[in-house]
């Protein structure tokens, strides 16, 4: 890392260095300083597929969601029929609680049929908030199968509770605690 910090104040330097340059820093987990990387990158060439993804990603680790958001719409403008990017944005409007836009980008995606557990992760939140929790339990149960974090286990948990299901909610619970004890 060192060593490419030493470039950086030497004149022109292409995205391929900024991109090296942010993934060395998230490889020693700096994600702040990614993300600086690879916002100067996109400087230079705002087009670029995965200095976006990879900025998106950082913003996301940051908790930055409203910009993480608004890189998303514009790197879709620079890739519509890009999937990846058409999955980010319904999950990325959930996470600044624009529901009704969260909704309408998730039906785009589902009319795409497109599959990934991001979206059922939407679907689930939008679910809880109509209070259609049998959908929400459906849904967030697909995104535990599929991702057993924390968070998913707590929203499963939730969902259940309810959707009246207080022993179903108690047994997610102290399955992802027993299964994750240190």
């Amino acid at each position: 890392i060192s060593l490419l910090e030493g470039f950086s104040g030497k004149g022109q330097l292409n995205t391929m260095y900024w991109s090296i340059l942010g993934d060395s820093y998230l490889s020693v987990e700096d994600v702040a300083k990614a993300d600086a990387a690879f916002s100067s990158g996109l400087v230079l060439t705002p087009r670029h597929y995965l200095l976006n993804l990879r900025r998106i990603g950082t913003l996301e680790t940051l908790k930055n969601y409203s910009k993480a958001l608004a890189l998303t719409k514009s790197a879709s403008n620079f890739n519509p029929d890009n999937e990846r990017l058409q999955i980010l944005r319904p999950y990325f409007e959930m996470r600044n609680k624009n529901i009704d836009e969260a909704q309408e980008a998730l039906a785009s995606a589902q009319k795409k049929q497109l599959k990934h557990y991001l979206l059922d992760f939407v679907a689930g939140k939008v679910s809880l908030n109509k209070k259609d929790y049998s959908q929400a339990v459906e849904h967030f149960s697909t995104v535990y199968e599929s991702k057993a974090t924390s968070e998913y286990a707590l929203q499963l948990a939730r969902a259940l509770m309810f959707n009246g299901q207080q022993k179903e909610a108690e047994k997610t619970l102290e399955s992802y605690i027993s299964a994750n004890a240190k």
